[in-house]
This record gives structure tokens, sequence and C-alpha cells, in this order.
């Protein structure tokens, strides 16, 4: 390797300029020469012949590439690891969806039964609501009955005043057994719009606004008002 051949270096004439430049120079190509040599011992054997040299250089090149198929294959590795992680989570994701869509048709099922099964009980609620009530009234009906037969057949108004009496007590006991009342109301009463219906006025002596006469009674259910009582209001006579 032939050494390099430093150029002169222009005078010029300040000295101190041309001994600044000198010294600059200097220490420039000996800083290039210490590179040079760092990089050729670092690429290059000591006491290696030419084709030596070019085996090592060819080896050095089969060795990159080993590096770089290397790593190429670690990054494939990784890849195909990671894909299997996904399918595995897909996969798992798949089955929960299922397992759902099983559950959701299910409890919807069961929300038509349980939908279908209350509409039947509450149409046999308004149905059979009155049985009770209704097999009460059948004995009322049958006393009814015998004491109206009684009566035709002996013509005894008395039979028939106590016949009527007692089915009169039978029919308050069976109103009174499903908590219905008669709604307390007299004459002179005041109208109360609540409780009563005013078919009527009625000339009379007592004042404006007054029960003048009961044409029917009133019921009520528990706090609840049954039938509204019939009743004519009072007006003032002229």
């Amino acid at each position: 390797m032939e050494s390099r051949k430093s150029k002169g270096i222009r005078q010029s004439n300040n000295p101190h300029k041309d001994l600044s430049n000198a010294y600059l120079k200097n220490s420039s190509e000996q800083n290039s020469d210490n590179n040079l040599k760092s990089d050729n011992s670092e690429n290059i054997p000591n006491n290696k012949t030419e084709d030596e040299m070019i085996d090592f250089q060819a080896e050095k090149q089969n060795n990159s590439k080993n590096d770089g198929l290397i790593e190429s294959q670690v990054s494939i590795d990784d890849v195909i690891q990671e894909n299997e992680k996904l399918i595995e989570e897909y996969s798992k994701l798949e089955k929960e969806r299922d397992d759902l869509k099983d559950q959701l048709i299910r409890k919807v099922a069961e929300f038509e039964n349980f939908r279908k099964r209350t509409l039947k009980e509450k149409q046999d609620l308004i149905d059979f609501a009155n049985a009770q009530l209704l097999f009460k009234l059948l004995d009322l009906v049958d006393n009814i009955e015998k004491a109206y037969n009684t009566t035709k057949s002996l013509q005894d108004y008395n039979a028939l005043l106590r016949g009527l009496e007692l089915i009169y007590q039978q029919a308050t006991k069976i109103i009174q057994d499903e908590n219905v009342s008669p709604i307390p109301i007299e004459v002179g009463d005041d109208f109360d719009v609540e409780t009563q219906d005013a078919l009527m006025t009625l000339d009379s002596d007592l004042p404006e606004g007054k029960v003048a006469q009961v044409l029917q009674k009133g019921y009520k259910i528990k706090d609840k008002v049954l039938r509204h009582a019939k009743v004519s209001v009072s007006n003032p006579k002229k």
C-alpha cells in the first residue's frame, strides 16, 4: 500500500496563519490514517494472502446471509405462533357466541310459555271469579222456587210472607259473606254525588239539595261503591 503524499501548503504573507494551517493539516492527516488502520484491522485479518482474504470476505458474506435467514425464520415462527393463538381465541369466541345464542333462544321460549300461561290464568280468573258466589246463589234460587210452589198450591198469604222473609235473610247473609253491605241513606240526608245518583227532583218541604226519596238502595264492597243509590232530590215548594 502506497503512502499518501501530502500537498504542500500555500505560503502567505502572514507567518502566524501559515503555521496554524500547517498544524491543522497535519492533525487531520494523522486522524485519517488512524481511522483507516482501525477499519482495516477489524475487517481484514493480519498475515493473509490474497486468496485467503477473498475466502474470508466470502465467508463473511455467507455468515451475514445466514444471520439474515435465521432472523427471518424466527420472525416467521413468531407470526405462526401468534396466528395459532388468534385462531384458538376466535374458536373460543365462536363457542361463547353459540352458547349465548342457545341461552337466548331458550329464554325467549320460556318467556313465551310464561306469557301464554299468565294470560290463560288471567282469563280463568275472569271467567270463574264469581263461581263461589254463584254456587251460593243456587241455594237461594232453590228456596225461591220452593216458596213459589208452596204458595201457589196453598194460596196462603202468611206462608208466602214467611217464605219471602227467609229468602231475604238468606240473600242478605250471602252478600255479607262477600263483604257487601248497603250504603246507609235516609230521607233528609244531604245529596252525596259520590254514593248517590239523582234521577229526578221532587217538590218537598225539605231544603233544596236533600234526599227526598230513596228509589233504590246502594251497595258497597268493602270501601268501594258497588252500586250507587238511586234517589230523588228535594225541590222546595213555591
